[in-house]
């Protein structure tokens, strides 16, 4: 009964790998932009990528650290007492949840301004180190709100899954 346990963390581990090493790559390339390159847009570019994918790095080393502990002392209290862990859950679920809200509206808005950026350049209002800036940014954002929207449905379906156990009890 308590796969579904399992499932949703073993999901969010492997998210978070996945978030660390786009978060290195991003890195390497603002690296790049800085310190090889010597155009302007790879410059602008740089400095998404480099504060982005450092966020990317600490996030995802953050949840892969705590994600194994977290799984074991909720699969004991799964074990020992139902409603306890279903409490505890339902109450920090929401808060994933309320965050996922926070957290998409501050990514699309930052896509908002890549948009906006790409839209000033195309029109020469401003540099080619700007408009790297709104590249990175939409090349950021965009995989940010995917990785996150992978994140929002596998706890939404953790959250399913615990009230059909619920419901069988």
């Amino acid at each position: 009964m308590s796969e579904f346990i399992t499932k949703y963390f073993r999901g969010e581990k492997r998210e978070s790998y996945l978030f660390i090493s786009a978060g290195f790559l991003f890195i390497i390339l603002s690296y790049y932009g800085f310190f090889v390159s010597q155009e302007d847009l790879h410059n602008g570019a740089a400095i998404p990528f480099g504060l982005i994918g450092l966020i990317q790095v600490v996030v995802g080393a953050n949840i892969a650290y705590r994600t194994d502990n977290q799984l074991i002392g909720l699969l004991k209290l799964f074990s020992e007492d139902f409603k306890a862990f279903e409490d505890a859950e339902k109450s920090r679920m929401g808060s994933v949840m309320k965050n996922f809200t926070w957290i998409k509206r501050i990514e699309l808005g930052l896509f908002l301004v890549g948009v906006l950026l790409l839209l000033l350049a195309m029109n020469g209002t401003i540099s080619t180190i700007m408009l790297g800036v709104g590249i990175g940014l939409l090349i950021q954002c965009a995989l940010m709100l995917v990785f996150d929207l992978f994140a929002e449905l596998r706890a939404r379906e953790y959250l399913r899954e615990m009230d059909r156990v619920q419901r069988k009890l």
